[in-house]
């Protein structure tokens, strides 16, 4: 909502003044009749009665057309201007107050002492009236009220008596008396308007905001709750229903406690008691899929001191930890087989070699490198040879214990990292070659791949470590030494790395 200008705010109070004049001047009508009904009726034993009942016809006339101003004020408003209805209440007063002003004078009673101080109280009546009922418009109530005190002043001023003379100056202040009032009833309205019409802006400010508030809280993708002291759940939007499974007929009645998750309770109830807190944390409700979310908890104070519940903003970052997730299994594993790529193998094996310092044993790195692989691919063609990859893989995870590591490093070359073999380097030898010699008599088993039978075979090169201070290097470059050796016609298909034969 755009904010009132001063002009705007102006316009809107005049309109209401006009309203307040015309929905007032029904009843001002009314009394206005009555009155000059008493005008007439108690001066007619001084004045000529044709000429009063013509004065009292003039009158009603005149009230009768000013009846009909309010009918055409009520439906034909927007058609004019709010200055062209001042205008128009204004004339129709100004002949009203002549109509009053020529009786008071013309028909004022001489030589007869009661009668003038009947015609005064009539006037004072008549002007006091006009102070209340046309106060919202100081023109229209000081021509109302000078054209009829006025006319009684030079009434009083052309009479010869001193007694005159004194009233006629009593007429004068008490004009300015009733000018006053109408100007302080005038002002009186005014500010009472203004203060309304602040008031009203600031409701309508208050409502587009709390509106537009509503609007964010329901649409927004991200599930926002308030909560007590208790964690009792207060108030919640549709995406926190959504994203947790709990029933939207339960807001009032929910404790948050339900969620069952000791990390979101702990970040609810630490931000009641210190500054904002978040986590990001898996949450799995009910039969709902799991979900990781990123909850941030904040305070809601009733004073500077005094907290009186939390609010808390939950957002679903599943899959944004799956992109994330996702990239980092790239960056780790081999797209082929899904191993852990020569990367991840490093990271592996330094936490290998770190384990042998707190656990004393041996370390086994084979290296395996599938015999004639080039040649094959060369001869079937490269999916042929992914698809021959991949079940070598499948069949060399068959030999790994849970603690054990396999990865591809590139082409046909493959690592096995056997952890926790015995700190009896002949025993741990034994557990190495066992494992080496069924893996070669499994991959000596003749694949099936898309009607094609393929034979192949796999060398092994075997180093053995105790010692954590190890270089990977070293060791990798050991087990490739033993590997070629394992090539030779001679050899057993394995071998282990012997630093006095290399």
């Amino acid at each position: 909502m755009i904010s009132m200008t001063e002009g705007t705010k102006q316009v809107r109070i005049e309109k209401e003044l006009s309203d307040i004049l015309y929905k007032d001047l029904r009843f001002s009508l009314i009394a206005s009749i009555y009155t000059a009904l008493l005008f007439v009726y108690g001066l007619s034993p001084t004045a000529p009665k044709n000429a009063l009942l013509a004065w009292l016809a003039v009158m009603i006339a005149v009230s009768f057309i000013r009846f009909n101003e309010i009918r055409k004020y009520t439906t034909d408003f927007s058609r004019r201007s709010l200055r062209h209805w001042q205008k128009r209440f204004r004339f129709f007063v100004t002949i009203a107050a002549a109509v009053w002003a020529f009786g008071v004078y013309y028909f004022f009673p001489e030589n007869r002492p009661l009668y003038p101080a009947y015609d005064i109280f009539i006037v004072a009546g008549v002007t006091a009236g006009g102070v209340n009922s046309l106060s919202t418009d100081r023109i229209s109530a000081g021509i109302f009220i000078g054209s009829i005190l006025m006319a009684l002043f030079f009434r009083l001023l052309s009479e010869t008596s001193e007694i005159y003379l004194l009233e006629a100056l009593l007429t004068l202040m008490f004009l300015a008396v009733l000018v006053f009032i109408a100007n302080r009833f005038y002002h009186n309205q005014r500010e009472t308007l203004e203060i309304r019409c602040h008031y009203k802006e600031a409701t309508e400010k208050l409502a587009e905001s709390e509106n537009r508030l509503q609007i964010i809280f329901d649409n927004t993708p991200a599930a926002v709750f308030y909560y007590d002291p208790d964690l009792n759940l207060i108030e919640a939007n549709q995406t926190f229903f959504k994203m947790t499974g709990l029933p939207r007929d339960t807001v009032h009645d929910a404790n948050l406690q339900a969620l069952r998750k000791p990390e979101i309770l702990s970040v609810l109830k630490k931000a009641l008691q210190k500054e904002p807190f978040e986590i990001e944390d898996e949450l799995q409700l009910r039969d709902n899929p799991p979900l990781w979310i990123h909850i941030k908890a904040a305070a809601v104070f009733k004073t500077k001191t005094d907290i009186i519940g939390g609010i808390g903003i939950m957002t679903d970052v599943t899959e944004h930890i799956q992109t994330l997730e996702a990239v980092r299994h790239r960056a780790n594993y081999d797209t082929l087989t899904d191993l852990p790529n020569r990367s991840l193998l490093l990271e592996k094996l330094k936490e290998s070699l770190k384990h042998l310092k707190r656990h004393p044993s041996h370390l086994a790195l084979m290296f395996l490198d599938l015999d004639n692989f080039k040649e094959t691919n060369d001869t079937y063609g490269h999916d042929i040879g992914d698809k021959l990859l991949i079940e070598l893989s499948r069949r060399l995870k068959k030999h790994l214990r849970a603690e054990d590591i396999l990865a591809r490093i590139g082409g046909d070359e493959f690592i096995l990292v056997m952890n926790a073999l015995p700190r009896d380097i002949k025993a741990a030898k034994a557990a190495a070659k066992t494992v080496a010699e069924k893996i070669i008599q499994n991959i000596a088993v003749p694949l099936h791949i898309n009607d094609t039978t393929i034979s192949t075979g796999i060398s092994i090169g075997i180093a053995l470590t105790s010692d954590h201070h190890t270089r990977l290097e070293s060791l990798l470059r050991n087990a490739d030494i033993a590997m070629y050796r394992a090539k030779r016609p001679d050899s057993e298909k394995f071998d282990f790395f012997d630093s006095e034969t290399s």
